[in-house]
């Protein structure tokens, strides 16, 4: 559970220092020790679920789920569960972001360089 807390400050974070969401944008986890064998991951994206592969990322395995267009402008839910042979963790805690697409530019004028 306490891995799978990174995923929302990891989105968090994203969200806060970047304008909007774009197919550039992943949701992360900690990482997982190879040992304990999560070989992917089932998450839930405004009550839809998804299927994401694990993630080898610097000898760790991580839940990296590319956001790409299944977000919504407005109010978007996630939560995510580590799978492996053995079965399927419990749900992480919901983490709710708000995806903003920016105003229409606002009072255009015509300039021209001095």
């Amino acid at each position: 559970m306490k891995k799978l807390m990174v995923l929302f400050i990891s989105v968090l974070m994203l969200l806060f220092v970047t304008p909007g969401i774009t197919a550039e944008h992943f949701v992360t986890c900690d990482p997982y020790e190879p040992e304990i064998g999560v070989t992917s991951f089932e998450v839930t994206l405004n009550g839809t679920q998804y299927s994401s592969p694990a993630v080898e990322k610097e000898g760790s395995i991580v839940l990296w789920f590319d956001l790409g267009t299944w977000w919504i402008p407005g109010s978007n839910t996630i939560t995510a569960k580590a799978v492996n042979s053995w079965g399927i963790s419990e749900a992480s805690i919901p983490l709710v972001f708000t995806a903003a697409v920016p105003n229409a530019p606002a009072n255009k004028s015509l300039v021209s360089e001095p």
